[in-house]
């Protein structure tokens, strides 16, 4: 009964934040289609395009789109060996890289499928190196026609039940293409 409870809580909270003021956003050269809440800015440099929000002081979205997905460099010595770690499998790689490269816990490795498209699920824990606040991100990954899509919603502990109401919804807008 307490499960059936906290799944309808879930699922009033996840349609709360889809009443919310989001909006539909494509990135063009992918096809690429996800919702992030309408204050959203776009930045663009050579090879990258972000995504972003902050929904408040505690919590924010970000899509990154990385035209070059070759940056993930297998003669780079550290990436060679997790590569080699992980069987030459590229998704967990990038995983256990970005988890060395943040100095943060692990909390989920899910495989994911969007399209056909698959892709990997990471959730990790860290500390804020400004205040040692505790936070968690959520992060979807693709590698899509030689380019790197993640897709990240971060927040402090302490809004743990906002933050895996967003990261529901933010997930469940993501439409890959097969461009």
């Amino acid at each position: 009964m307490k499960a059936f409870l906290l799944l309808c809580l879930l699922v009033t909270s996840v349609d709360q934040l889809a009443a919310q003021d989001w909006q539909q956003f494509s990135d063009k050269a992918t096809g690429i289609t996800f919702a992030l809440p309408e204050n959203a800015q776009t930045f663009e440099q050579e090879q990258l395009r972000v995504y972003a929000s902050a929904i408040d002081s505690t919590l924010a979205v970000q899509v990154h789109v990385f035209d070059n997905a070759s940056a993930i460099n297998p003669r780079d010595e550290i990436i060679r060996q997790v590569l080699e770690e992980e069987k030459g499998d590229t998704l967990r790689t990038i995983a256990r890289v970005m988890l060395l490269a943040t100095n943060s816990k692990a909390t989920e490795l899910i495989a994911v499928r969007n399209n056909r498209q698959e892709g990997l699920q990471v959730g990790f824990s860290y500390s804020s190196l400004a205040s040692d606040v505790p936070f968690h991100s959520f992060v979807q990954y693709f590698l899509l026609n030689g380019r790197f899509v993640a897709f990240t919603v971060t927040g402090a502990e302490r809004e743990m039940r906002r933050l895996l109401q967003t990261k529901e919804y933010f997930f469940s807008t993501i439409k890959l293409s097969g461009k």
